[in-house]
């Protein structure tokens, strides 16, 4: 028990209350409520997660060809040059994944574009940024008061719409729609649409995913008041960033350049796959974080308790006499 007559108090009416909440319909409304709040976010934290695994289980196969291929050129056994032959004769000077998987038929682009399409498909069903994701603070105010997406102000609900609509329609896309070497005629259709919707719908995730952090939760390195959970997903951002600058800076010198080396290739590659995997981990660490959470929270009915013991105490008189009315 408390040792404190002020703590014993609170808790005393918060068992009250909670005790009336157990026989009150407003209380009990509110209690459903609350659970379907933590079933929502129960199935985006289960949805994000699998998404990222389906990733990273699906540039495996990828990896272990590219991997093989260097090899390959040093070696004279029959199985290393099946693999060399597995990949495209200009991986060379395009080394990035959307070459090496673009056969559909090959075991490396039939995995990676099921695993692309389904974790895409999680993701957009989820409405990850809706349910897992902190409000954005200094637009709190425009909405409701309340820190829940359901009460901000349209322009963060459409920004978030935006967020979970258009990278997962654009990664679905890629899938779908390789970009082929030696294109001719309208197949020039296919590598067009492959290469704006695969590095466009990255772009807006990083983009986003730094917006929430930075601005929407105001964390920094050297922020206050910042959890582990923000401190790992910021040095994952960054992480991500510095992949998707180091794909950049290589595929720029294997645009103008002539690249005899497959060290570069794989430079090039590796970058590509490491940030895609990290942009990916990024809402399943919100998604494992909001697990520990529920792991070790307070029931529903308790959390409903408290919630109207804060709106009794909340200065705006809007909310006394719902708090009232549910004692």
């Amino acid at each position: 028990a408390p040792a404190g007559g002020g703590n014993s108090s609170e808790v005393h009416e918060e068992l009250e209350v909670s005790t009336s909440l157990g026989l009150n319909a407003t209380g009990i409304a509110l209690s459903f409520v609350f659970g379907l709040n933590r079933q929502h976010q129960l199935e985006c934290s289960i949805a994000t997660i699998t998404a990222f695994v389906v990733i990273l289980c699906g540039t495996l196969t990828s990896s272990c060809v590219v991997c093989r291929g260097s090899h390959a050129r040093h070696d004279s056994h029959n199985e290393a040059r099946e693999t060399a032959e597995i990949l495209p004769r200009d991986f060379l000077q395009k080394g990035t994944h959307s070459n090496a998987a673009q056969d559909i038929s090959s075991p490396q682009g039939r995995l990676w574009a099921a695993a692309l399409i389904f974790a895409s498909v999680l993701l957009f069903f989820s409405m990850y940024p809706f349910w897992l994701y902190r409000s954005w603070s200094p637009w709190v105010i425009r909405g409701f008061g309340f820190q829940h997406g359901v009460f901000q102000c349209w322009q963060e609900r459409l920004l978030r719409t935006l967020w979970v609509v258009l990278p997962n329609l654009g990664f679905m896309f890629a899938a779908v729609i390789p970009s082929i070497s030696d294109v001719k005629g309208f197949s020039l259709a296919l590598t067009v649409v492959h290469n704006i919707c695969a590095p466009l719908s990255m772009i807006l995730v990083m983009v986003m995913e730094t917006v929430q952090l930075t601005f929407g939760e105001n964390a920094h390195f050297l922020g206050d008041h910042i959890t582990v959970g923000q401190q790992i997903r910021l040095a994952v951002l960054s992480l991500a960033w510095v992949a998707g600058f180091g794909f950049v800076a290589v595929q720029t010198y294997l645009f103008l350049c002539p690249n005899t080396r497959y060290r570069i290739a794989l430079l090039s590659y590796f970058c590509e796959v490491s940030g895609m995997c990290l942009a990916f981990m990024l809402p399943a660490l919100a998604g494992a974080e909001n697990l520990i959470h529920q792991a070790w929270d307070e029931s529903v009915l308790q959390e409903a308790a408290h919630f109207m013991v804060d709106l009794a105490n909340s200065p705006d008189r809007r909310f006394h006499g719902v708090a009232a009315n549910s004692r």
